[in-house]
């Protein structure tokens, strides 16, 4: 992952850092006030994603090469506090909660943490996460809308609205399969430093799909949680 990117992921726990203090068992409060705070320490990162830059994709194309931009329209904010009493997501996939059979039953019952800026492809989609082993915490943010811009001229190849395919953001990331050598194909490119994107609007929306559930992680069905952690683009 670029530099440019990966700087402006780690402001999430530098920010994060501001609201709950140094201590590494400082957690969210898993309320409404806790997840206003969240989005909080969030929003300016998410304000440098879909304005900041875009991710430049080299597709192989017959014997030849051709380019192109990757620009987000909204994401959407996932984060989970692995320590008793903190905030927590159930609908997140990466989490203890949802740690696989198959590390349970060889006594493994810590879902083991992403390295910071790494790509999780799942059957939504693909999150960039940006979590944090020392404080126990999960964070990652959700593709959820994007448009794909031609490099040499800028016109639209594409607009993916709301894709409810996750296979479609798979397409378009990883043209040429996922490996070491299309990895190196996928770059962050910065178009506006962090600090000129602050000033910037986002929406904000609540998560699309997204469930509310109980204080014992049980779904309620027919009932939208209410978290608004859906950031979208207003500016063409």
């Amino acid at each position: 992952m670029d530099y440019a990117l990966r700087q402006a992921l780690k402001k999430f726990d530098a920010r994060r850092t501001e609201k709950l203090g140094p201590s590494e068992s400082a957690v969210f409060t898993p309320d409404e006030k806790g997840a206003a705070m969240i989005a909080d320490v969030f929003l300016p990162i998410a304000k440098y994603v879909i304005y900041g830059g875009h991710f430049h994709v080299e597709c192989v194309k017959g014997d030849d090469w051709f380019g192109y931009d990757i620009k987000f329209n909204k994401i959407e904010l996932y984060y989970h506090d692995e320590i008793e009493g903190g905030h927590i997501d159930p609908i997140m996939y990466h989490t203890n909660l949802h740690t696989p059979y198959y590390l349970k039953d060889r006594g493994i019952k810590t879902y083991p943490y992403y390295e910071f800026g790494a790509l999780n492809l799942h059957t939504s989609g693909i999150d960039v996460c940006f979590e944090n082993e020392s404080k126990q915490y999960r964070a990652s943010f959700l593709i959820r809308d994007f448009t794909v811009y031609d490099t040499k001229n800028g016109g639209v190849i594409s607009k993916i609205k709301a894709d409810p395919y996750s296979t479609h953001a798979f397409d378009w990331f990883f043209p040429n399969g996922i490996n070491e050598a299309t990895m190196k194909q996928l770059t962050w490119i910065e178009d506006i430093p962090y600090e000129q994107t602050e000033k910037r609007s986002v929406g904000r929306d609540v998560r699309q799909n997204v469930p509310l559930y109980d204080e014992h992680n049980k779904k309620i069905p027919q009932t939208q949680c209410q978290k608004k952690w859906q950031f979208i683009r207003v500016e063409e």
